[in-house]
């Protein structure tokens, strides 16, 4: 193995907190070679992220981090070093993919604006040919169709989508490094195949070193060299991937290797009433207007979907990025303009306007899959949380409000003496569980779930879903359930739909389209998820 590209030495970050500072990495050394890939793994909160971070010298200020030790890159130390090194080495010598796209990306600018800024920076190529090399980057990525859509803004993308335009913006660059902080997290499996097939390839062909952090374990078994694992800011364990599976040595990398999420939903009562029912529902988004205003070409996102929801009941929804599943999620909660009819608790919700609809808003709430870019950085997570019951006029008094709050966030697995900190002080699992604890704080009878698990690590995963499988066991719940990801779609849900291109390709209860699709493209799936029929 050559030089390595990065050397970490004995790094440690401290930051400050009401309760005084905190120590959230100590004393972690690691390497990256040219042509290596080293997955660094651990539950949220372990401290990957900031390590991550501390490579590149992006840590927040206001945190009053404290980064000290020795972090080398291409023979460059980058602590301490100025802001002309700094800006220097950003981009050139190393990338990162950050875990949250909409945070990452500028929501003012258009996709193929954000990526020339970096071609601009980084490259002397001419305008016509940065816009050349912007398409070649979209298809080595997968997002060949955006190449007639580098108008369009992060918020018409799907999270998937937008989390492969982060990935091109890291390659323009060119980097000797990429740091890959989640890369698939919002990617369904066979996108996800697509980009870490793309990664090893940059990996193989260009020598170009990889630190990826994930909490998918399968991802790393199958990718990476070596494996590095982090427990509470520390270390734990590394050494090679082969030997990391077959023999740890550390009792929490056995807990991480064993973490799955596990089990099946509690069966669905005969009588049980239907909570929602929807019939052709189309949404479809213009793409061009004329001069009066007249959509003269329009994208079909949902084409005559049809489904029904009872009480207790999970319906999963799935299919790759731009398949049309968080489009029909907001479409059915009359978030999204669109066509078909939509009966919600016998109530005919196109019918509803105004104050009558906002207070129907009450009985049907969404996790939405992107959890930093849905919660105000400006807020307490007491106030996040506790919003939706002051808007409804629930809990009016403040000391009951704040414990109903509190009574949320333990339910969710956090500690109520969290409530008075901020969504910028919680990793990004803890972020989504925030997520969840403000919807079900109003006690809903429909909840649909945007990807909930996709941030969070296996062992969290399966804490939130036998948390939410408790729920409906208790409450009744009926949850739509989004997700890219058929392992947790198994253990949650009772039936599923396939979408693809935004129309029902195939449904059926879970366990028989798992271990008999009818479709190839639902077998394509399935084979991508590594599921056992």
């Amino acid at each position: 193995m050559s030089d390595p590209i990065l050397s970490i030495r004995d790094l440690s970050v401290r930051f400050r907190t009401e309760k005084g500072p905190r120590d959230v990495v100590e004393g972690v050394s690691l390497t990256v070679a040219p042509g290596e890939v080293v997955a660094l793994v651990g539950e949220s909160g372990s401290g990957k992220s900031v390590t991550a971070l501390s490579v590149l010298q992006l840590l927040p200020k206001g945190l009053g981090s404290n980064p000290a030790g020795s972090i080398v890159l291409d023979g460059q130390e980058m602590v301490g070093a100025g802001e002309t090194v700094l800006r220097a080495m950003r981009g050139a010598v190393a990338a990162m993919i950050f875990q949250e796209p909409m945070t990452a990306l500028n929501p003012l600018h258009r996709i193929g604006r954000q990526i020339d800024e970096v071609l601009a920076l980084r490259t002397r190529l001419s305008a016509s040919e940065r816009r050349v090399r912007i398409v070649e980057l979209l298809a080595e990525v997968g997002l060949e169709a955006l190449a007639s859509r580098l108008d369009a803004f992060p918020h018409e993308l799907s999270g998937g989508q937008r989390q492969r335009v982060m990935i091109a913006m890291a390659l323009a660059g060119e980097p000797r490094l990429l740091i890959a902080d989640e890369p698939t997290t919002a990617l369904d499996v066979t996108v996800e195949a697509r980009i870490l097939e793309l990664l090893d390839h940059l990996v193989r062909e260009r020598g170009l070193g990889l630190l990826l952090i994930t909490h998918n374990l399968n991802i790393v078994r199958k990718h990476a060299h070596r494996v590095l694992v982090m427990h509470e800011g520390r270390l734990v364990e590394d050494g090679p991937t082969e030997r990391i599976f077959a023999a740890p040595a550390h009792d929490y990398t056995r807990h991480l290797i064993a973490a799955e999420p596990a089990g099946r939903p509690e069966p669905v009562a005969a009588d049980a009433p239907t909570v929602i029912e929807a019939a052709d529902i189309t949404v479809s988004f213009p793409l061009k207007r004329n001069l009066f205003g007249v959509a003269t070409k329009s994208l079909v996102a949902v084409r005559g979907v049809g489904l029904a929801i009872r009480r207790g009941e999970t319906l999963a929804v799935v299919g790759e990025s731009g398949s049309g599943k968080s489009t029909l999620g907001f479409a059915l909660l009359r978030l999204l303009k669109s066509g078909g009819r939509i009966t919600f608790l016998g109530h005919d919700l196109r019918a509803l306007s105004g104050r009558a609809l906002r207070d129907k808003r009450r009985a049907f709430q969404v996790v939405f899959q992107d959890p930093y870019g849905s919660l105000s950085p400006r807020m307490t997570i007491g106030e996040v949380v506790g919003e939706g019951l002051a808007a409804h006029g629930i809990e009016p008094d403040r000391a009951a409000r704040r414990a109903r709050v509190q009574g949320a966030l333990a339910e969710v697995g956090l500690d109520p003496e969290m409530i008075d900190r901020f969504p910028h002080e919680f990793s990004g699992g803890q972020r989504q569980r925030v997520a969840i604890a403000r919807a079900l704080a109003l006690d809903p009878d429909l909840v649909v779930l945007d990807e909930p698990t996709s941030a969070l690590d296996r062992s969290i995963q399966r804490q939130i879903v036998e948390l939410l499988r408790g729920l409906q066991a208790r409450r009744g719940f009926a949850y739509l359930f989004i997700s890219h990801d058929l392992k947790v779609v198994r253990a949650m849900s009772h039936r599923m739909i396939v979408l693809h291109h935004g129309e029902i390709v195939e449904q059926g209860m879970v366990e028989d389209v798992i271990a008999a699709p009818r479709e190839a493209y639902t077998k394509a799936l399935i084979d991508a998820a590594m599921l056992d029929g």
